[in-house]
């Protein structure tokens, strides 16, 4: 009885499971939140803003049997946006959903009804959203089968289509779970997962995935997976060496595509590469991006099974140049691998005319204060991207460029105008003496010649800057455009075809508060506040010589304001913790006529609004 209304009453339920998710393809990315390992996690709804990541897993259940019963969840800082004043930019606070801020009475289970709106956000755009059980240091495992089965019952009513009094989440319904079990007994996973799917007949049938370490067997998962039905499972191929991305030969994803088709439950179950999205994310097993798109890209050829990629975690990836984007990239066939670059989902090629080899060129868009090298040596096309660290800034995705008569080493620099840029690249020769050595710099061009500018071929270098540059550049200086030099390099310049995607304002969300309150407050959300930035076209009054000093002396009185006052009779204060910063105050009688102490600072925050 008590399973035949849960299933009635999931119709009144306000979430609704992913209809655009399929395990069907092999083109998924799935990536851990709440485990905030790039330490600037944002809210789950920020990672949906884009067709990069299709399944969020959230992390983690780390409890099946607390305080009363219930489980516990912990899932890291949330940022979230607090305020604005003075055209300054959004602080930020931090909202936590554990037990140690705001849990349901007698019980450990974190109260976070915040996140209900976040996870209806992602699954409207087509996102899973799923919990995993367990982690690396989980309380979990079951005495017996009817324990099993009872724990079903129980994540179906709290976080799935059932019902009660105890939902973390609201009424948001989650689109599945995840299994990563660490510790604890290997036994009866199979009858927690038959009893969930149960769970669901009259609705869809919550996703089932897990993430088993790499060595076949895995000593807690393996009969589970035999034995039940799972969707996918995010193989671990990191700490554990003999297995991991970075094994050569040992890397075994062949044993668990044979695993898949002959011993699982569900022979269509779906192998997901497991990789951390950055060096912080693992003890070991991380690889640089443009080794696991080949691997990546040679696996999701050679295996039916395969489904995808999971990466650990998506705020390390975010942090990390957008990791999970090139891995995007390469699934969906928008990137070849074989010249693709470090960061941004982008990729920069040179093709010598001429040559028997490849250049390389690095093209950097306007306004970005970058370090940007760019090497090429012999046949072996290599292209460095860049990070920026200006938010406004992006990499060319696709730039290309073509050398006519090219050294067959040689390796070609072009840097856009306004870009401070210390480079260390150099240009290719056309037609010149192997010998020759020159760097020509147009007019207007300030230059400190400390870098050291090398080629592949015996001796040859040159190198082309744009007008207005202000360049740290390589050796030999010419600054007069009228003068001719001897022996000299005529640089080819490399002028690939420019397309730029925007990034997001991460790095301008850094500064924060710490906010203690309790995760069910009603707070702002990014939506809501109008970030504004200072740009170049906004005008800094900045004091000279002719400004007065207002500079207080011994007989000026201060003004101090009451922290009782009120903006009228009654009403409750305004603004931001009780205070309109742009609004008015109510004078003082008898503060009238009196001179007013203020600091130059806010005069130039007045000035400037």
């Amino acid at each position: 009885m008590h399973f035949l209304l849960a299933t009635t009453l999931f119709g009144a339920m306000g979430g609704a499971l992913a209809a655009g998710f399929d395990f069907s393809k092999n083109t998924n990315v799935a990536a851990y939140w709440g485990t905030n390992v790039a330490g600037d996690q944002k809210t789950l709804s920020e990672y949906c803003n884009d067709d990069t990541i299709d399944n969020l897993v959230m992390g983690f259940l780390t409890a099946f049997n607390s305080t009363g019963g219930q489980p516990e969840i912990n899932f890291s800082n949330v940022r979230l946006a607090l305020a604005r004043s003075f055209r300054l930019s959004a602080h930020r606070i931090m909202q936590i959903c554990s037990k140690g801020n705001g849990v349901f009475t007698g019980t450990a289970l974190a109260n976070c009804s915040f996140l209900s709106d976040q996870i209806k956000t992602c699954q409207k755009k087509g996102k899973a959203v799923t919990l995993s059980l367990g982690g690396e240091t989980g309380k979990v495992g079951f005495a017996n089968a009817a324990a099993a089965s009872s724990f079903a019952d129980l994540i179906h009513n709290e976080f799935l289509a059932g019902t009660s009094k105890t939902r973390p989440f609201g009424d948001a319904v989650l689109d599945g779970v995840d299994l990563d079990i660490e510790s604890g007994s290997p036994l009866f996973y199979d009858a927690f997962i038959n009893r969930l799917v149960a769970n669901a007949k009259g609705g869809k049938k919550p996703f089932i995935t897990g993430a088993p370490q790499c060595p076949i067997p895995d000593k807690s998962l393996n009969t589970a997976i035999t034995s039940a039905a799972f969707d996918a499972v995010y193989i671990q191929f990191y700490n554990n060496p003999s297995c991991a991305l970075d094994a050569g030969k040992g890397f075994n994803f062949a044993d668990w595509d044979t695993l898949a088709r002959t011993k699982a439950k569900n022979k269509n179950m779906k192998v997901f590469i497991g990789a951390p999205a950055s060096s912080k994310a693992a003890g070991s097993g991380f690889v640089e991006i443009g080794d696991l798109q080949t691997l990546v890209a040679s696996t999701q050829k050679k295996f039916k099974s395969f489904g995808g990629v999971m990466l650990f975690d998506v705020s390390a990836a975010r942090d990390n140049d957008n990791f999970d984007k090139a891995i995007k990239g390469v699934l969906t066939g928008d990137i070849n691998p074989a010249n693709s670059t470090t960061s941004d989902n982008s990729t920069a090629t040179a093709t010598g005319t001429g040559a028997n080899s490849t250049a390389t060129a690095t093209e950097i868009d306007t306004d970005t204060d970058v370090t940007a090298t760019a090497t090429a040596t012999g046949t072996k096309a290599t292209a460095t991207d860049v990070d920026p660290t200006d938010t406004d800034t992006d990499v060319d995705p696709t730039a290309t460029a073509t050398d006519t008569d090219v050294d067959p080493t040689a390796t070609a620099t072009e840097i856009d105008t306004d870009t401070d840029v210390d480079p260390t690249a150099t240009a290719t020769d056309s037609d010149i003496d192997p010998t020759a050595t020159a760097t020509e710099i147009d007019t207007d061009t300030d230059v400190d010649p400390t870098a050291t500018a090398t080629d592949v071929d015996p001796t040859a270098t040159a190198t082309d800057v744009d007008p207005d540059t202000d360049t740290d550049t390589a050796t030999a200086t010419e600054v007069d455009p009228d003068t001719d030099v001897t022996e000299t390099a005529t640089a080819t310049d490399v002028e690939p075809e420019v397309t730029t995607s925007a990034r997001g304002s991460q790095d301008h969300e850094r500064e924060g508060l710490q906010y203690e309150g309790g995760c069910n407050r009603e707070l702002a959300t990014d939506s809501d506040i109008d970030t504004a930035i200072p740009d170049a076209t906004d005008s800094l009054d900045i004091p000279d010589s002719t400004d007065s000093l207002d500079i207080p002396d011994a007989t000026d009185s201060l003004d101090i304001p009451v922290a009782t006052a009120t903006s009228a009779a009654g009403a409750e204060p305004s603004g931001i913790f009780g205070i309109d910063p742009l609004g008015s105050e109510t004078v003082n009688a008898r503060d009238v006529n009196r001179p007013r102490v203020m600091s130059r600072h806010f005069r130039l925050l007045q000035r400037s609004a």
